[in-house]
């Protein structure tokens, strides 16, 4: 491309061939965007034939530097950070050579600094008093006018199927603006980006230009690229999938052959194959040969997981005592993604059995199948139960911070409450719905954020009574950063719930709510904080309400500790009776960071405790947060 053809209005006369020339040396400067930000400082001055070989050795010569003359506290700490006396006052030199080298350099430094703030008049005299201890380095700035953009052109290189150039708002290059050259940095970087996603991926920069108009005080740039051949996309070609059948992972592909290439789209075939959570790596890359319909094929390399886990843990609280888990996880049953997992837990209380089955992109790209299957052996205070469930749902992700569910669910369930000597049993059908809005920052140990989660539905009783009625309930929890060193996190969780279309006495025992405990009011024994039978057993409410606070510290990388105030209570109502006193629990405890979460230490002490019910104190060990 002929460069200069794009100066011609310029070429009648002298006088701006001249500012060409001056311009173009200037912005070269300015490109630099900052010495600051740019140079890297050696470890000590280069040393003179002087300094090679020393008479003797000299005392270090303690000096101080100001700046004067900045227009403005930005301008002054830019030109702070640019300068090499500054950023070496701590390795003060012996000679006052050094320290006049140090003061030449920097001269230039502070100029270069303000070019790339559109300051192109700017001068910088330095100065140095040697007859004060400490020294005193002065450098006076001169800043001038601030130059702002005048004339921007936009170019691309002329060929078979080049795009048009954007315009220079789009690249948020605009008349009248600062003429700060980190803008023209950024605004060529992105019309390569715009360009790319217009289909041209081998989009190459050309070098910008920028010459000062100093009557106007304006910079004129040029900035421009050579869009390259437009490409239209290939097959995808998978390597390394393993055991995983090859045309599930092809479903996952987000393009049809022939089409216009973008760079999201070959973003989101990657994140697609890590999404299934079979892959450790993928990468996926344009193959430069086109294949006969002349598109050009993608190559998408992965590096399978372990598909097959087995997992243990245990827990301790001095209200439900031990217990301990055991699972085992194939997370490619049937070679496509199919998750199949079995889980075991046992404690003093009872014993329990869960195995699911979910099957990822059933009927649509988002939307996955769940079905399982789960056993029941348990005594508590509140009751004795054995049931046996089994549910099956749909679960669709709507974006990545939102997710909905609605599945069908058949419960049969024997229960002995409150000593009484005759069983109960009860068959539930339910439709049960989930909506769960994540906005934290991490699903183990969030520091920020907040999440939402609200679940329920209707219950239809098929073997006692008939009786039909819902259960709902919500949790919000939010996660507030308050200091970044030492780090101090405030968590709180709001939760509530309620039964509604029967009373209290109609319904299975399980299905009631219960408050107390270390997943909800710590301080207060298993179920414990809400009505309770003349043998101080709980006897479940028909609504509840919590509310949790901590603040969660760090103390080192690893190790955290915890000060928390719970609150909360069941009641009998289905409509919460806020005069009654809500049950109120502190403490503190200890978070040691591990790989698949925190490990978790709380001692709980009831603040309002009720005499022969609540125990002076409470210890809770688990993995994971509270909440």
């Amino acid at each position: 491309m002929d460069w200069m053809a794009l100066f011609k209005p310029f070429r009648l006369k002298p006088f701006f061939r001249s500012l060409l020339m001056m311009g173009v040396g200037l912005f070269l400067l300015v490109g630099q965007e900052s010495h600051a930000e740019d140079e890297t400082i050696p470890d000590d001055d280069p040393p003179s034939q002087s300094e090679e070989a020393p008479q003797s050795k000299a005392s270090p010569l303690e000096y101080e530097v100001e700046i004067l003359g900045a227009p403005d506290n930005e301008l002054t700490s830019l030109l702070e950070s640019a300068s090499d006396a500054i950023k070496r006052q701590d390795r003060p030199p012996e000679t006052h050579i050094v320290l006049e080298r140090r003061l030449e350099g920097d001269e230039t430094n502070l100029v270069r600094a303000m070019y790339s703030r559109g300051y192109l008049d700017a001068q910088v005299k330095g100065s140095m008093r040697a007859d004060v201890d400490p020294i005193v380095l002065t450098f006076q700035v001169e800043a001038g006018t601030r130059y702002r953009f005048g004339d921007i052109q936009i170019n691309i290189t002329p060929g078979e199927n080049a795009p048009e150039p954007p315009k220079p708002h789009e690249l948020e290059l605009n008349f009248g603006e600062p003429a700060v050259a980190r803008t023209v940095l950024d605004a060529q970087s992105k019309l390569t980006s715009l360009i790319q996603k217009m289909g041209y991926p081998f989009v190459k920069p050309i070098p910008y230009l920028a010459y000062a108009d100093r009557d106007k005080k304006l910079l004129n740039v040029v900035v421009g690229a050579d869009p390259g051949p437009l490409v239209h996309l290939g097959a995808a070609r998978l390597k390394g999938y393993g055991e995983t059948n090859p045309d599930f992972l092809m479903t996952l592909i987000p393009w049809q052959p022939g089409e216009k290439y973008h760079p999201d789209i070959l973003e989101k075939a990657r994140q697609a194959m890590v999404g299934t959570g079979l892959f450790a790596m993928a990468r996926v890359h344009l193959l430069k040969e086109p294949d006969p319909e002349k598109h050009l094929p993608v190559e998408i390399e992965l590096k399978e997981k372990k598909h097959r886990t087995i997992s243990s843990g245990m827990q301790f609280s001095t209200d439900k005592g031990v217990g301990g888990t055991l699972g085992w996880e194939h997370r490619n049953f049937n070679r496509s993604g199919e998750v199949v997992s079995l889980e075991g837990e046992a404690a003093v209380d009872g014993f329990g059995f869960t195995g699911s089955f979910g099957k990822p992109h059933f009927l649509r790209m988002d939307q996955k199948l769940i079905a399982a299957i789960d056993f029941n052996d348990e005594e508590t205070e509140a009751f004795e139960r054995t049931s046996l469930e089994a549910s099956m749902g749909v679960e669709r992700t709507f974006s990545p911070r939102l997710q909905i569910s609605l599945g069908l669910s058949y419960r049969v369930v024997t229960i002995l409450e409150g000593g009484e000597l005759d069983d109960d049993s009860f068959g539930l059908v339910s439709l049960p719905a989930r909506v769960l809005m994540d906005h934290s920052n991490d699903l183990l140990d969030p520091t920020s954020g907040w999440r939402l989660e609200i679940s329920g539905g209707p219950y239809l009783e098929t073997l006692e009574n008939g009786v039909l009625f819902g259960k709902f309930q919500a949790s919000h929890s939010r996660y507030i950063p308050i200091m970044k060193s030492p780090q101090i996190i405030l968590a709180t969780r709001l939760a509530g719930g309620f039964l509604s279309g029967a009373g209290r006495e109609q319904l299975p025992a399980d299905e009631r709510f219960y408050v107390g405990g270390g997943g909800s009011l710590r301080g207060f024994g298993f179920q414990l904080a809400g009505p309770l039978d003349d043998e101080l057993d709980p006897l479940g409410g028909a609504s509840m309400l919590e509310l949790n606070n901590e603040f969660r510290i760090g103390i080192t990388d690893s190790i955290g500790m915890v000060l928390f105030v719970d609150a909360g209570r069941a009641y009998e109502d289905e409509i919460p009776d806020l005069t009654e006193e809500l049950f109120i629990g502190a403490g503190a405890g200890v978070r040691y960071k591990t790989p698949i979460g925190p490990l978790r230490l709380d001692v709980g002490f009831p603040v309002n405790s009720r005499e022969d019910v609540d125990d002076v104190v409470q210890f809770y060990v688990s993995l994971g947060q509270a909440f």
